[in-house]
């Protein structure tokens, strides 16, 4: 809406072109000319002419600044409006996204080497177990480990990317991104956080892996929420697993 400030000085501006006229006429005529108001149908005429052709110009030049003023409030409001369009549909899809890394941590399902069938707290635990524990880690590298978790930390890679494309691009301003990424990590279960981190730094050389590990902005936030040791855990373990 045009703020009443703008209205109120076109009426200021308005009423201050008529009475300049005026008294400029009023002042010549009387005071200067000495002269006394005509009777005459036809000077009164002219008066009106000269009235109009002075006050018809500024009249026009006042109406031009105010569809000014409401053509460019109307491009502000479209803008704003666009904006808002995006922001939805951005938002739509950030939500979407974090309700299915959800679903596909919940989906997980893998038969470990004792043929006992696992779901996705299970296989955490089990990846945990056995990288922790000193012990053999070729399950852990088998191709059928690998496309198991991957559903998930591709949907969270893809998430961050998302967040990162749309910073990028000017549609979030950084306040809007850091709070998004905040909003996704509290968000999400820590059990999930969990296995994104233990299959993002212990498979680190898949790329959804290794972009998340190269996010700098969610590494940082996650190792201020008290994620630090575990991720130097995980590395100190993988390193040690890779020896001979």
């Amino acid at each position: 809406m045009i703020k009443k400030g703008f209205w109120l000085y076109m009426l200021m501006a308005t009423a201050t072109c008529i009475l300049l006229i005026i008294s400029s006429y009023v002042g010549w005529f009387f005071f200067h000319l000495k002269r006394d108001i005509s009777p005459s149908g036809e000077q009164w005429g002219q008066f009106g002419d000269f009235f109009g052709g002075i006050l018809n110009p500024i009249l026009s030049f006042i109406t031009i600044c105010i569809l000014i003023k409401t053509s460019l409030y109307q491009e502000k409001q479209n803008t704003l409006l666009e904006q808002r369009e995006r922001n939805k549909r951005f938002e739509d899809r950030f939500y979407g996204m974090i309700t299915q890394v959800k679903q596909n941590f919940d989906n997980l399902t893998l038969t470990n080497n004792k043929d006992v069938k696992l779901d996705g707290n299970q296989i955490l635990k089990n990846m945990e177990d056995i990288l922790l524990s000193g012990g053999d880690v070729s399950e852990l590298n088998t191709s059928e480990f690998k496309e198991t978790i991957f559903p998930v930390v591709r949907q969270f890679h893809l998430l961050l990317k998302m967040l990162d494309s749309e910073f990028e691009k000017g549609d979030i301003d950084e306040a809007s991104f850091k709070g998004y990424q905040l909003w996704l990590i509290n968000s999400t279960d820590y059990k999930i956080l969990r296995f994104i981190i233990f299959s993002s730094y212990y498979y680190n050389t898949i790329q959804a892996s290794n972009f998340i590990t190269n996010n700098n902005t969610f590494i940082e936030e996650i190792k201020r929420l008290g994620f630090e040791k575990y991720i130097q855990t995980i590395i100190k373990y993988k390193a040690a697993s890779s020896q001979p």
